[in-house]
């Protein structure tokens, strides 16, 4: 089920996302226009979170060490995520904020692209009624990445502690 639902459509997405970064020629030093920007920063946030899901599997998957505190435990799967996401503070603090950030941005932005792509938003005043609700799809991700992520900070680490009496 992993592979179907989650790897297969991850690397199909980031095979095709890849040859569009390095075949696409974007014009946003000549032009600087909004939607430019956005391009430049969709090829971005698309590499930073190859680079970033690329870790976070690793780490859960125990390669860097199988003491490492990164590594999942199915068998205390609640209490090793949060080992891991508290286990260092960059990780904790820069890696993951940067990856929800990241991930919120390339969702929304890619929602509005997908529509002009696909013929949904012709008009220009659809486009920006489309642009409101993607900034909104952003802010939702965002909010409920953060919130994910300090309710986590603040959770203990070890497994006996989480038992609800």
């Amino acid at each position: 089920i992993e592979w179907l639902f989650l790897f297969l459509p991850i690397i199909y997405h980031t095979v095709y996302g890849l040859w569009i970064t390095f075949t696409g020629q974007p014009n946003v030093g000549r032009y600087r226009y909004s939607k430019n920007i956005f391009y430049f920063f969709q090829r971005l946030t698309a590499l930073l979170l190859v680079l970033l899901l690329t870790f976070h599997v690793l780490a859960m998957k125990g390669v860097f060490g199988a003491g490492s505190p990164l590594t999942f435990n199915p068998e205390h799967p609640t209490a090793t995520v949060i080992r891991a996401i508290t286990a260092y503070g960059f990780v904790s603090y820069v890696v993951y904020p940067l990856f929800v950030l990241c991930a919120a941005y390339h969702l929304a932005n890619g929602f509005w692209t997908a529509a002009i792509t696909g013929g949904l938003t012709v008009s220009a005043a659809a486009q920006r009624r489309w642009g409101a609700v993607c900034f909104l799809i952003f802010l939702f991700t965002f909010g409920c990445g953060m919130t994910a992520l300090v309710s986590a900070l603040r959770l203990p680490t070890t497994p006996t502690a989480m038992v609800i009496k």
